[in-house]
């Protein structure tokens, strides 16, 4: 395999991780956070607007980021905010902590898309690029369907679910 299949390989599972359990977990396990958190309606929906709102935050600071010090470190961010966020979310004690997992994570997929999207620029042939692209981009499919099956499979089990993606992320990186 070469540079740009290694390239679209590791984009694929970092854009998996990030827009799949990271980004997109909370709503999909919200039932499960309900039940064990108590979680009113509001309080819910002020979760989910949290976890837009580190997305928005960390697409406007990842900009910055990438022009100072390159498209690695910032993906690396993003793995590590992924991995650190849905820890939090398995072993949260109480709401708070919950939410403030969910906000951590969520922001892992504004930090990891768009240097991506720099790093084909700069190290794959203007001829592949379009394909390589295409691979990282799929991640974000294959990562909501494996939520999607987890969620439903684990029930009540799933702080161990939510630990296993946690690894996932942090073997996902760059």
């Amino acid at each position: 395999m070469g540079r740009a299949g290694r390239l679209g390989a590791a984009g694929f599972c970092a854009i998996a991780v990030s827009f799949g359990p990271a980004r997109a977990g909370y709503g999909l396990f919200l039932p499960q956070f309900r039940d064990e958190f108590g979680l009113s309606i509001q309080l819910s929906g002020l979760v989910a607007s949290g976890l837009q709102a580190g997305y928005l935050v960390s697409l406007v600071a990842v900009g910055l980021l990438v022009a100072r010090v390159g498209a690695r470190a910032p993906i690396l961010l993003g793995m590590l905010a992924a991995a650190l966020g849905m820890g939090i979310v398995a072993g949260a004690p109480g709401t708070a902590w919950l939410a403030a997992g969910v906000v951590v994570a969520g922001t892992s997929a504004g930090w990891s898309w768009a240097p991506y999207n720099d790093a084909v620029g700069d190290e794959v042939p203007r001829p592949l690029q379009g394909r390589v692209l295409s691979v990282i981009s799929t991640g974000t499919t294959f990562g909501v369907l494996i939520l999607g099956v987890t969620a439903f499979v684990v029930g009540a089990s799933w702080r161990t679910a939510w630990l296993a993606f946690a690894v996932t992320a942090l073997v996902a990186g760059p």
